[in-house]
């Protein structure tokens, strides 16, 4: 059995970055394949450049600068506390390890190199010549395939002339690959000379049931009236809009997420400690009407098949949200203030339809993995 790593973004406390490790390592299984996912960033190489010497010397500037300012960093022992009811997903879930290098030794362990899914082309996350395999350009004996990678912008801008001259070199070594946004495609075709597939989301390629199961017993119970408010981002005019749908709906407002931010003035830690994946999965089950700014939250709204809104979130990029809902037709229910609510946002979608699309593109999706890590 050919052994597979998935290369994506660390499993820290994105609800929406869980599932989607969780969706790809159990469609990979599913196709005959030993999975497991890396649990780390891949480090960049420490060559030092003068670039790297000013980005060095701001890093020292900006942490001095959080000392005087009292900001207080979460050490491992706090983060382990914030962070024990998704770590419970993580270990029931995922099959995972802590890599941050793809050493020699580690090359060999596995076949075939899975890049995806998530932001990890964007270059403000990920050291991008590291996703683009450059550790592996000389191992022709091993499969490298990206699925629904993502730049999470509309180009290239964060990355520098060294970072693109690289990964043209880089590209021509895939196998094949895909990505989530149609964005991602232009970009290929731009910057690498390259056509690349645009694919659905992993987490897209399961259906609700397989997330029910994860669900908890201790959530299991229906809540009732429930407007499901996942805002990763939130600012006044946010506020302004799930407020009018409130009042639109008559629901009662549901947030999945910590009490409090992790902060210097911190002195409930309790109160930061993010909900399990379990308790959101029900949300979204249990919610008459979906708010959120989050990719993801729009996904699952979608999979539980729940009228929603989507609030443009610029800072987290739009090119994803855009390109998802423009696939299923869904284009208007994507907003940016209050005066855009209108009296059809609130009428509910046609399910059938969008499940037909829905339907075409998993199979389309599940091809280019079936193909391509055979």
């Amino acid at each position: 059995m050919k052994r597979v790593l998935i290369l994506s973004q660390p499993l820290h406390n994105n609800y929406g970055g869980l599932l989607q490790a969780f969706a790809l390592q159990k469609v990979v299984k599913s196709l005959g394949f030993d999975v497991v996912t890396n649990n780390a960033k891949l480090k960049p190489n420490r060559e030092i450049t003068f670039k790297k010497i000013i980005v060095f010397c701001y890093n020292k500037a900006k942490n001095i600068a959080k000392k005087i300012l009292r900001y207080k960093s979460i050490t491992p022992q706090i983060s382990q506390v914030i962070s024990q009811n998704t770590r419970k997903f993580i270990d029931k879930f995922i099959d995972n390890q802590h890599i941050e290098n793809l050493s020699d030794e580690i090359i060999e362990q596995f076949d075939i190199f899975l890049v995806g899914s998530d932001q990890v082309f964007r270059k403000k996350w990920s050291s991008v010549t590291k996703y683009f395999l450059e550790d592996l350009q000389d191992r022709n004996d091993k499969i490298k395939v990206a699925y629904a990678a993502s730049f999470g912008t509309d180009d290239l801008s964060e990355w520098t002339e060294y970072d693109i001259k690289v990964c043209q070199k880089l590209t021509p070594k895939f196998r094949a690959i895909s990505v989530r946004e149609d964005s991602g495609v232009e970009i290929f075709k731009k910057y690498f000379n390259t056509n690349v597939q645009h694919v659905l989301d992993p987490t897209l390629l399961l259906e609700k049931e397989d997330y029910l199961k994860t669900i908890d017993e201790e959530d299991s119970s229906i809540k009732s009236n429930v407007l499901m408010c996942y805002v990763l981002d939130k600012t006044s005019e946010k506020m302004q809009i799930i407020n009018k749908i409130k009042n639109k709906t008559g629901l009662d407002v549901l947030e999945i997420m910590p009490k409090e931010n992790y902060t210097a003035d911190t002195k409930d830690i309790s109160k930061c400690i993010f909900p399990s994946v379990s308790k959101w999965l029900a949300g979204f089950r249990d919610a008459k009407f979906v708010v959120t700014d989050s990719f993801h939250g729009t996904v699952f709204s979608i999979i539980f098949q729940k009228p929603f809104i989507v609030i443009g979130n610029q800072m987290r990029g739009l090119s994803r949200m855009s390109s998802l809902l423009t696939i299923f037709g869904l284009k208007e229910r994507l907003i940016s203030t209050e005066s855009e609510l209108k009296k059809s946002l609130f009428e509910n979608i046609d399910y059938e339809k969008v499940n037909d699309i829905k339907v075409q593109w998993k199979n389309k999706s599940l091809d280019f993995l079936k193909n391509n890590l055979k």
